[in-house]
């Protein structure tokens, strides 16, 4: 089952962001110029590692960086043999992982205690299905919520997000007279569904809004067939960075299966091998 990164959507929307794309045996390979003397290409969680193919682009498109991050140890064990450095992860090094195989009922009986409770107290409230009209409020309400102690992408990103992911995106937003402000975008593509983005201020997360967001989001990936539903990312241990406790407990009362990722491994392109 292709991660999304590896998806043919994924792939037009990073061309949309000025990303190469190559092509070889249902595998992308991104490529990007960040200096007139420096160019880079990325491969996430491909299916296979075909070294002869990356080599022959690195030679061709002149690469001067490689990042590869590997779906298993397998292929991190190659990447290690070939001198490749592993190095702070760019994807979610450690995730969370729904079963949607499962009927519904098992699926909220296996979250904790607080999360039901919190998804059952929750379940009134009027939480809006964004329309390409609404993404303008709801960037602007991630901003104010978010300020600047957490990254932001360019409107111009969620906007191309919106469109080209069209019935595979959903955009979710609450907010009320009192200031409170949550949402959240969910991405999947043919097998799996991702809790790619969320916000929540404070006001919010003092209504427990974010447990109905996510479990607005399980319901619609159910729906549409998904097997997993992938929280994209919790605390790993080993890549430590403590701004990820608090989100990962979060995801962690709904349940899932923990799954590892060897990292991202890098290699400096002046003689390939």
């Amino acid at each position: 089952m292709n991660d999304i990164r590896q998806d043919q959507t994924y792939a037009f929307y990073l061309s949309r962001l000025g990303w190469k794309i190559k092509k070889q045996k249902n595998v992308y390979y991104f490529i990007r110029k960040i200096l007139p003397f420096l160019q880079i290409t990325k491969v996430q969680r491909p299916e296979t590692l075909d070294t002869s193919f990356l080599k022959k682009i690195i030679l061709e498109e002149k690469i001067t960086i490689t990042i590869v991050e590997p779906k298993d140890e397998r292929q991190a064990e190659i990447l290690k043999k070939l001198n490749f450095r592993q190095i702070k992860p760019y994807l979610p090094s450690k995730t969370l992982v729904i079963d949607l195989s499962q009927k519904l009922e098992t699926i909220l009986k296996k979250t904790k205690k607080d999360c039901r409770l919190s998804i059952k107290k929750t379940k009134n409230i009027k939480i809006k299905k964004c329309q390409r009209k609404d993404l303008a409020e709801f960037y602007s309400l991630w901003k104010k919520s978010v300020g600047f102690k957490r990254y932001v992408p360019p409107f111009n990103q969620i906007k191309n997000l919106s469109q080209i992911f069209k019935e595979n995106a959903l955009f979710l937003l609450y907010k009320d007279s009192q200031g409170a402000a949550s949402g959240a975008i969910f991405l999947k593509n043919k097998w799996n569904a991702y809790y790619w983005q969320a916000f929540t201020n404070k006001k919010a997360r003092e209504k427990l809004i974010q447990y109905q967001i996510v479990w607005q989001g399980v319901l619609w990936a159910k729906k549409n067939k998904c097997l997993n539903f992938d929280f994209e990312g919790v605390f790993d241990p080993r890549f430590p960075d403590k701004k990820w406790l608090g989100f990962s407990h979060f995801k962690k009362s709904f349940g899932g299966e923990e799954i590892t990722y060897p990292g991202a491994f890098f290699k400096i392109n002046l003689n390939f091998w």
